[in-house]
Parts: structure tokens; sequence; C-alpha cells
């Protein structure tokens, strides 16, 4: 009796594991959709001139409670000053976003505005998620966040800007 709930247990595993798969691929990757929300990490690498960007730009990435959870890379196509009180400008690039699972890919506009001592940048971000690789192979939606980067006296910056991407 023993061995043949063993048996009917295993028999149920191996029906299981092999129905999960396919019905996940009929019912889309609930992965893709949803929010994803990172924040820009410290230190950020200013690297020169790559194919179609002016220059570029990498970072980590950590969750809201500061855990690493990858990094990006921002492809600067434009850069363009502004009219405001102080300086402004707008920064027009692509975006890549390595995730664990899967890379993300946007193209966005950055609106930046500098304090009048030049020691903080305040961002706004906007754009459009353009696909992705792996689990979010495929990816659309929206991006939006935005936040500071601060100047430090000792020449080190400090970032507070959060990235949100709304994927459909």
């Amino acid at each position: 009796m023993r061995r043949l709930a063993l048996t009917s247990l295993l028999l149920l595993l191996i029906t299981a594991s092999l129905i999960a798969p396919s019905a996940a691929q009929s019912s889309g990757n609930p992965i893709q959709q949803g929010t994803v929300r990172v924040k820009v990490g410290t230190p950020l690498f200013f690297l020169g001139p790559g194919p179609g960007c002016l220059f570029r730009v990498d970072f980590g990435l950590t969750s809201a409670a500061g855990q690493p959870v990858g990094f990006g890379r921002q492809c600067v196509q434009s850069q363009t000053p502004t009219p405001c009180p102080t300086f402004c400008d707008v920064v027009v690039g692509h975006l890549t976003l390595n995730l664990a699972g899967g890379k993300l890919e946007a193209d966005w506009t950055i609106s930046e505005t500098f304090s009048p001592d030049f020691t903080t940048v305040t961002q706004t971000l906007a754009g459009t998620v353009t696909g992705g690789t792996g689990l979010y192979g495929g990816a659309t939606g929206s991006l939006s966040g935005g936040g500071l980067i601060i100047f430090n006296p000792d020449g080190t910056l400090t970032t507070d800007i959060e990235i949100v991407l709304g994927l459909t």
C-alpha cells in the first residue's frame, strides 16, 4: 500500500512538472506585466562615445531597500540646453537594465534642472519600454521616475533616482 502511494505521488509530481511549463507558456510571461522599480546606485561611470552615443553612463541598480539587483547603461544620444532660471537641459537616450533573469530596453528622456550653485541636479524621467530578453522577452510599456543627483564637496556623487517601468 505504501509503495502504491509513493508511486502515485511520484507520477503526480512528474505529470505536474510536464504540464506546468506548457501552462506558463500558454498564459504568457507573468514577469513581463506589472511594475518594476529600481534605484540608480553609485558610483556612476561616465564613459566615452559609443556607437550612436555621445557618451555612455554605467551604474548599479538596487531595490528600494538598497540591495543590488543588477546594473544599467545609458546611451546619451543628445543633450540640449533649455531655458530656465538656472541651467536646464533635456537628455535623450537609450537605457538598458540588466536584471536577474533578463534585460529590459527603453528609449527615454531626462529633463534636468541644476541648482543655482550646481551642486544638485533634479531629474524627471519619461520613456517607452521597447523590448527585453529572458524573462522580459518582448516587454513593452512605459518608463517614468526621477530624483536627485548631488555633487558632494569631496568630488563624489550621491543619487536618489528611481526608475519605474510599467510593463504590459
